[in-house]
């Protein structure tokens, strides 16, 4: 029987991630030349409840949400080689935390990139978190790649 769970993020689980990232993630990740220390840094400053999806004690995502500006947040995720096997747990997963976060941040948006070329999370934001692309960021990666902006917000 598969062991799954979310649990709060620690530097191990991205140090494990990094270890097991699909090919786009790890050429991106190559190009930021950024240590697993300074991201885990990075996390911890900008967001108050990170966590982690295990599959069988093994982290197969990680993410949170970031306060932008009064009821703004950005939502990030970074997944494993195993995402997408595992991609209807992960959303359900997903779905329950943002949801929870938007209530207990006051968001009235969320946003979330997604680089262009990543066809399995464009797909994951669109039909799985109900988000809408609005539009393509020309740069506006880390490692200078192109990014869909997608969003949800509040009907009020």
């Amino acid at each position: 029987m598969t062991d799954r769970k979310v649990v709060d993020y620690n530097v191990k689980h991205l140090e494990q991630i990094v270890n097991n990232l699909r090919g786009l993630e790890r050429r991106q990740l190559a190009k930021v030349r950024m240590d697993v220390m300074e991201w885990h840094n990075m996390i911890i400053a900008d967001t108050p409840n990170p966590k982690t999806i295990m599959i069988d004690e093994k982290p197969v995502a990680i993410g949170g949400i970031s306060t932008l500006w009064k009821g703004v947040g950005e939502g990030w995720m970074i997944g494993s080689q195993d995402f997408k096997k595992n991609m209807f747990y992960i959303c359900k997963q997903v779905r329950q935390y943002i949801n929870g976060q938007i209530k207990a941040m006051g968001l009235t948006r969320l946003q979330a990139v997604v680089s262009v070329g990543n066809d399995d999370v464009f797909n994951f934001a669109k039909k799985f978190l109900g988000m809408s692309c609005e539009g393509c960021l020309h740069k506006y990666g880390m490692d200078g790649t192109d990014q869909f902006m997608f969003a949800k917000w509040s009907k009020e």
